[in-house]
């Protein structure tokens, strides 16, 4: 049975949930998971729903016809990625290891299903791993940001590159790869923002006795 997992993004307004729900299940879909949340400064509705679609013979590009239309109705707009196919991953980096480590290990053992077809940093501090894991590294030099910009483009179509993520990379991203990557480039953090600022923020919290900290991620944008 296929599962689709659907993004939408509307000004805020009532009826919103309302109106999905019913055309999903006027089309024979089975919701499993629905997720919302509202933007109150900039007033923005942000929906996550993962559905099976029951009905065999309803197709993506229906479904996505039929999304259009009550998109148009919220002034919304909405995205369908299929839960099956496997998204292919860069993973940016600098010189931190764990998480890079933590996110291939994850991927091994399919707690993350995807296909991380490169690994690209500004440094080659961390190639062997990437070589313990057969993945490609792809050292980026940034002392030339134009020619770095264009190598980087030819790498993301090279391995025809769904989603960027960013895993502790210390570098600002090209406005370019932000267009091109809209809510396609998650960024992982540490959570020690806004208590711990600027640099060394792990000594910083070590030396005001922080026992725990977690860690936040964020789509990237400009």
């Amino acid at each position: 049975m296929k599962k689709v997992v659907m993004h939408i993004k509307a000004p805020d307004q009532r009826g919103i949930i309302s109106n999905y729900t019913e055309l999903f299940s006027s089309l024979n879909m089975n919701i499993l998971k629905l997720e919302q949340h509202v933007e109150s400064d900039d007033e923005m509705f942000f929906m996550r729903i993962e559905a099976e679609m029951l009905d065999k013979k309803l197709k993506i590009n229906q479904l996505k016809k039929h999304l259009s239309k009550t998109d148009k109705t919220m002034n919304a707009t909405s995205k369908i990625n299929c839960k099956q196919s496997r998204q292919n991953v860069a993973v940016f980096v600098s010189k931190e290891s764990l998480p890079l480590y933590d996110i291939l290990i994850k991927n091994k053992i399919k707690e993350i299903d995807s296909d991380i077809k490169c690994i690209i940093s500004n440094h080659k501090t961390l190639e062997d791993i990437a070589n313990q894991f057969n993945i490609e590294y792809m050292y980026l030099d940034l002392e030339n940001k134009y020619d770095a910009e264009k190598q980087l483009h030819k790498i993301l179509e090279k391995y025809n590159i769904d989603l960027i993520v960013l895993a502790r990379y210390m570098q600002i991203i090209p406005d370019s790869i932000v267009d091109l990557y809209n809510e396609r480039m998650i960024n992982i953090h540490h959570s020690f923002l806004p208590a711990f600022k600027g640099g060394k923020p792990y000594h910083k919290a070590w030396n005001r006795g922080v026992k725990i900290i977690g860690a936040t991620s964020h789509y990237v944008t400009k």
